[in-house]
């Protein structure tokens, strides 16, 4: 027998820090008081070690029933809507049909199920389904980008407050400041006072300190500083650029001091992204004047870095820009692709990066509309007497603000009630619209009066011209048979066989062929003999372990701390050996699942032997042998009787196998069968309500019971030992008293 050091499961400890423990007998009281209740600790181990070994029991059982039912609901199904893969309990299965194409186009086979009869059917397709659609006739995309005036604003400084109402709301107050001819900090100084004064922001004073902007806003004003923007050479101009701290004063006032000193001809570096067909090349420029922006030796820069970035095609720049406009108003950037991109479909560029803004551009600008398109930039749409966008669309109103984007209306459309999806292809250039079903009874009928919102998105598509369309889909009409029937889908089911139409043509005649799908039937066949081995493997594992566990007992918490974490398992492996060996119910189950594998059912003239499945070696205890020619001759000379082996309604091989396994696992708690009964199931009713669950709850209260006794008995024996040590304490008192008497005289 194997052991280890012995160690308690419990102990409240036999010390005691109460009385005298041996120190006037000089007796090892512990020790004496821990052999004394001995014998009941040895009781609340075997307790302990038996609520182990029952547990343990308990998820062996466990285990079993869910290979059982694992096995059980893979291969008997009876519920009504039961799929019939792999259900040998379903007529259906033992029926799979396979489809194909024998002849002619037009068609995709989709599948074939049960209900499909061997042989030829013979279709023509007249006409397909379709959805009611519109495309745009008109493009919404500019193909360029310009941006607005920059050269009259090199020089403009923007000084962002917010201003606090009486109300307590607050606005954004932004004053625009022309540097332009600043000679010094002292004149900046002059130009943001006069801008602030005519902007009516009072209570900001502006100073030069020491070379270096300085603006203090009052304790109670009504204006407080944000930040500065605008043109990146006055910012420079005015120090901006070198960043700003903010500081409260002693006084409560705010003080913004500018870091940067007075800079007459500021030199900036500016940087931006071109992304043209998903190519993204960086532009960068270095060390630019405000007379260069004016000049062309900004374009000339940005000209030549397009052409190395995008290269040149027929003469001409694949990507280029060019001003706009001329001195005495002021110059815009224009971007463009060449005439060559521009004609051919599917070309588009974007501009990124915040440098833009000083070159008038808005960074993401793009040559094609996007998501962010404002609808008030549409050519001929107006808002309603509401200031909105409106429009009906089957049956259903919809409105967007006067700020609403391309992407407003689309994903308003499109996630609501209307039937329709409306998409954008930058490819082609163009917006559709149409049913998200398809057939005759789905249709998009629009009324645009209000706006003419859609015909500036569509155009003249479908009629929007005049501000109503009605469209209508179509069905799908074909001859089976020569039967003409109508379908609102492409995807259609005939005769149990499932097609998808892909072409119509009247005059051609295509021929399905149907068969029984032989090869499925008999993968199902191996799957049932490869899963139900495993099944026999398992629980025959558990009625033959050896009973090791009778040599190596649970092991206590103690004897845990004296061993590594391999030692714990193999040790525990060994504790769980053998505890259901040869359990009479599940050796009952087994023996009746190899008897029900040789029955012939009644009204069956065949059994498993005659279709190709036998058991095999004695020593395999009851597995399955699977003869796959002999199953694919009986599937062949005899598939109806193959089929009643198994699904005939009482006695049928399914429902005596699904009835043998039901009686051992079934989780249902008004029929639970024997081994749920014994030891449940987690997450059923039977989790607590079980044989073993019981048996570990009583013997959990037998536990605290002994532990009660343990000590009621470890504190009488220390009582009896604190008296005995009192007596002997007053006997040497005693006797030292005499002795002193006897030496006194």
């Amino acid at each position: 027998m194997s052991s280890i050091n012995t160690s308690n499961y419990w102990s409240s400890s036999a010390s005691s820090n109460k009385g005298m423990s041996g120190m006037i007998s000089g007796m090892d009281t512990e020790s004496m008081v821990e052999q004394m209740l001995s014998g009941t600790q040895s009781k609340i181990d075997a307790q302990e070690a038996l609520k182990q070994q029952t547990l343990w029991k308990q998820e062996i059982y466990r285990d079993m029933i869910t290979t059982i039912n694992d096995f059980r609901n893979k291969y008997f199904n009876f519920s009504v809507d039961a799929s019939s893969s792999m259900n040998f309990a379903s007529g259906a299965f033992f029926n799979t049909m396979k489809a194909a194409v024998q002849g002619g186009s037009g068609l995709n086979i989709v599948g074939a199920d049960s209900s499909a009869l061997t042989g030829d059917m013979r279709v023509k397709i007249k006409q397909l389904a379709e959805t009611a659609r519109m495309e745009s006739t008109v493009s919404l995309s500019p193909d360029e980008v310009q941006g607005q005036v920059f050269t009259n604003n090199l020089n403009t400084l923007t000084l962002n407050f917010k201003q606090t109402m009486d109300d307590g709301s607050t606005q954004n107050v932004a004053v625009n400041v022309d540097l332009a001819g600043a000679a010094d900090m002292d004149q900046v100084v002059q130009k943001i006072t006069a801008a602030l004064s005519s902007n009516g922001v009072d209570g900001v004073k502006v100073e030069n300190v020491d070379g270096k902007l300085q603006m203090t806003v009052d304790k109670d004003n009504e204006f407080t500083y944000q930040s500065a923007g605008g043109s990146q050479f006055a910012m420079k101009m005015a120090g901006f650029s070198a960043g700003v701290t903010t500081e409260k004063s002693e006084s409560g006032e705010s003080v913004i001091k500018v870091k940067g000193e007075f800079d007459q001809d500021p030199k900036v570096d500016m940087t931006f992204d071109v992304n043209l067909d998903g190519i993204t090349k960086t532009i960068t420029l270095k060390d630019v004047t405000v007379a260069q922006m004016q000049g062309d030796d900004v374009i000339n820069s940005i000209n030549d870095q397009l052409k190395k970035a995008f290269g040149v095609t027929n003469g001409e720049q694949n990507m280029k820009v060019e001003k706009v406009g001329d001195a005495s108003s002021g110059y815009s950037l224009k971007f463009s692709m060449s005439q060559k991109l521009t004609d051919e479909k599917g070309h588009s560029f974007t501009l990124t990066g915040a440098d833009l803004t000083t070159l008038g551009i808005t960074p993401g600008s793009s040559s094609v509309v996007s998501y962010s398109t404002k609808l008030s930039s549409l050519a001929g749409v107006q808002t309603g007497s509401n200031g909105k966008y409106s429009f009906n669309l089957n049956g259903e109103t919809f409105e967007f603000e006067a700020d609403a984007t391309l992407g407003d209306l689309i994903n308003t459309v499109n996630d609501s009630d209307a039937g329709v999806k409306i998409s954008y292809s930058s490819l082609s250039d163009t917006f559709v619209m149409e049913t998200t079903s398809s057939g005759a009874g789905f249709g998009i009928e629009i009324d645009d009066t209000a706006s003419g919102l859609l015909k500036g998105i569509f155009g003249s598509a479908g009629g929007l011209d005049t501000g109503k369309v009605s469209i209508k889909g179509k069905d799908a009409i074909v001859e089976i048979d020569g039967v003409e029937t109508t379908r609102s889908s492409n995807t259609i089911t005939i005769n149990g066989i499932t097609m998808e139409l892909t072409k119509a043509d009247p005059n051609e005649e295509i021929v399905i062929g149907t068969e029984r799908d032989v090869d499925k039937i008999v993968e199902g066949f191996k799957s049932f003999v490869e899963d139900y081995n495993a099944m026999l493997d398992k629980l025959n594992g558990y009625m033959n372990e050896d009973p090791e566990y009778k040599d190596y007992a649970p092991l206590t918490e103690e004897q845990k701390k004296e061993m590594t974490e391999s030692q714990i398992k193999l040790w525990e492996e060994k504790a769980k050996t053998g505890l259901v060996r040869r359990d009479s119910t599940v050796e009952a189950f087994l023996s009746e699942m190899r008897t029900i594998m040789y029955t012939t059912p009644d009204g069956s003239n065949i059994a498993l032997y005659n279709i190709g499945i036998e058991t095999g070696n004695y020593k395999d205890q009851g597995k399955l042998v699977l003869d796959e020619t002999a199953l694919r001759n009986a599937l062949a000379s005899n598939p109806g009787g193959v089929e009643q082996l198994f699904t005939q309604a009482q006695d049928g091989l399914a429902k005596l196998l699904d009835n043998s396994l039901k009686n051992v696992a079934n989780t249902s708690s008004g029929s639970p069968g024997m081994l749920v009964q014994m030891a449940g199931l987690k997450g059923y009713s039977s989790e607590k309500n079980n044989t073993l669950s019981q048996q570990i709850t009583s013997i959990e209260e037998r536990i605290e019971q002994l532990k009660s006794i343990y000590e009621k008995q470890k504190e009488r024996y220390w009582k009896q030992f604190n008296t005995m040590e009192q007596v002997l304490a007053n006997m040497s008192a005693q006797s030292n008293y005499l002795s002193s008497q006897f030496f006194s005289y």
